[in-house]
């Protein structure tokens, strides 16, 4: 298998904890797929790349949106991948936090606070004064959507165009 250039497991100390984030998963997405956002094999790819890079000890946030269809094969699917996982809630995540980990998910909440920085599905606006930098997924181009124009000055603060 050919080593990431960015990252490569000979570079880890033995036991060094390592925390990932990723969003907007949507493992089994066949529109996505079908509209050509996603190549085909998404989720086998995104299995083996999280394989490759996620050790055992790590902890993995899920910032929403986990699977799309075939909700049957979530437990299957994160049991193949290692890592401790947490799931932080998205616009998707509808099944009850047991549901999530009985699948294979150590810890289901809506949102996570680490010092300064909250972790969440969709941005927090405003943003909590104690908070300095709000992580998160689902931000669709949104220029030209309505929802987006009505708040867009409340975004402006936190997104530039480039």
């Amino acid at each position: 298998m050919e080593q990431n250039p960015v990252f490569s497991s000979s570079s880890r100390r033995v036991g060094e904890l390592h925390k990932w984030l990723c969003a907007d998963l949507h493992i089994n997405h066949r529109r996505a797929v079908e509209k050509g956002y996603r190549p085909a094999d998404h989720s086998e790819r995104l299995a083996r790349n999280w394989s490759t890079l996620v050790a055992p000890e790590d902890r993995i946030y899920v910032l929403g949106d986990v699977i799309f269809s075939k909700a049957s094969q979530l437990g299957s699917w994160l049991a193949a991948v290692p890592g401790h996982k947490i799931l932080v809630r998205g616009n998707h995540d509808m099944e009850k936090s047991a549901w999530y980990m009985r699948r294979g998910f150590d810890f289901v909440v809506e949102a996570l606070e680490d010092k300064d920085v909250l972790l969440t599905h969709v941005p927090r606006v405003p943003l909590p004064d104690h908070v300095r930098l709000n992580v998160h997924g689902h931000f669709h181009s949104m220029v030209n959507q309505e929802h987006y124009q009505e708040r867009r000055s409340e975004f402006e603060p936190y997104y530039s165009e480039n």
